[in-house]
C-alpha cells in the first residue's frame, strides 16, 4: 500500500512540473528549437544555451528592466503597508474593545463579496479626479490594505493568549511596542504567508496598470509581458525567457519563507 502511494505521489509529482521543465527547456533553446522534432532527445535537449540570446531579444524591443522595477516598487511598498496596517488593524479588533468594533468588522467582511472588477470604473474615476494618472500613486494606494489581509490578522491575533499583553502592560510596556515585541513575533508565519499572497498580487496585476498607465516608462512587468505577446516580432523562446527571469523574486520569497508558510497553514492556536 505504501509503495502504491510513493508510485502515485511520484506520478502527480511529475505531471505537475512537466509544464514547468517545458517552459524552462523551451526558454534556453533557440526560435528553430521551437518545431517538434521527431526524438524526445531533440525535443528535451537543447543543442544550446541560449537563455541570453533569447532575453536580449526581448529587451532591445522593450525596457523590461524598467518595467521590472516598476512592478518591484510597487509589489514591495503594497505589502509593506498591507502587512503594517492589516497587523495592526487585526490586533485591534482582537485585542481591544471599542464602540462599534463589531459594526465596523462586519462592514469590512461585507466587502469581501463585492467582486472588485465592479470598483474598477469609480476608483479610477477617483484616480483621475486626483490628477493620479501615470503615476506609483494611482498603482500603490488603492491597495494599500485589504479586507481579507485585515481578517486574516484579526483571525491570527485572536488566538494569542490576553495574558501575555497583561504582562506587558503590567510591567509598563506601551501599546505599540507590545505590538512590535509579542504580536508581531507570534504571527510572523501569518507576515510570511499575507506577504507572499500580496506580493504575488501585485507582481501580477495586469487590469489595473492597463487602465491607469499610458506612458511606456510607468508600465509594470505584467504589462510588459503582454506587450511581447502581442508583438509578432517577439518569438516564442524569448517570451518563455522573459517570464522565467521575472519570476525568481517570487520563487525565492517562497524558498525563503516556506517554513514560515506551511506553518501558518497549519497552525490551529498558538503552541504552549
Amino acid at each position: 500500500m505504501k509503495a502504491l502511494l510513493i508510485a502515485l505521489l511520484t506520478v502527480l509529482a511529475f505531471l505537475f512540473l512537466l509544464p514547468i521543465a517545458w517552459w524552462i527547456n523551451f526558454a534556453v533553446k533557440g526560435n528553430a528549437s521551437l518545431t517538434i522534432g521527431d526524438t524526445l532527445k531533440e525535443i528535451w535537449i537543447p543543442n544550446e544555451f541560449l537563455l541570453f540570446h533569447n532575453l536580449q531579444s526581448a529587451f532591445n524591443l522593450y525596457p523590461m528592466g524598467r518595467f521590472f522595477i516598476n512592478s518591484l516598487i510597487v509589489a514591495s511598498v503594497v505589502t509593506f503597508f498591507e502587512l503594517f496596517i492589516a497587523s495592526l488593524a487585526g490586533f485591534s479588533f482582537a485585542k481591544y474593545d471599542f464602540k462599534g468594533k463589531n459594526i465596523v468588522f462586519s462592514a469590512i467582511l461585507s466587502l469581501l463579496m463585492i467582486p472588485q472588477v465592479v470598483l474598477v470604473i469609480p476608483l479610477f474615476e477617483v484616480v483621475v479626479a486626483l490628477d493620479m494618472v501615470n503615476t506609483y500613486r494611482s498603482l500603490v494606494l488603492p491597495f494599500l490594505v485589504t479586507p481579507f489581509g485585515i481578517f486574516m490578522m484579526r483571525q491570527f491575533c485572536y488566538s494569542i493568549p490576553n495574558d501575555y499583553i497583561e504582562a506587558a502592560r503590567v510591567e509598563g510596556v506601551g501599546e505599540f511596542t507590545i505590538y512590535l515585541r509579542i504580536i508581531i513575533p507570534l504571527i510572523k508565519s501569518a507576515f510570511a504567508l499575507l506577504g507572499i499572497f500580496t506580493f504575488l498580487r501585485q507582481w501580477d496585476m495586469l487590469l489595473w496598470p492597463l487602465i491607469t498607465l499610458s506612458k511606456q516608462a510607468m508600465y509594470t512587468l505584467a504589462v510588459g509581458v503582454s506587450l511581447l505577446q502581442t508583438n509578432v516580432q517577439v518569438p516564442y523562446n524569448a517570451l518563455y525567457a522573459v517570464t522565467l527571469l521575472f519570476s525568481i523574486p517570487v520563487i525565492i520569497m517562497y524558498l525563503l519563507f516556506q517554513r514560515l508558510i506551511i506553518e501558518s497553514l497549519t497552525m490551529s492556536g498558538i503552541k504552549g
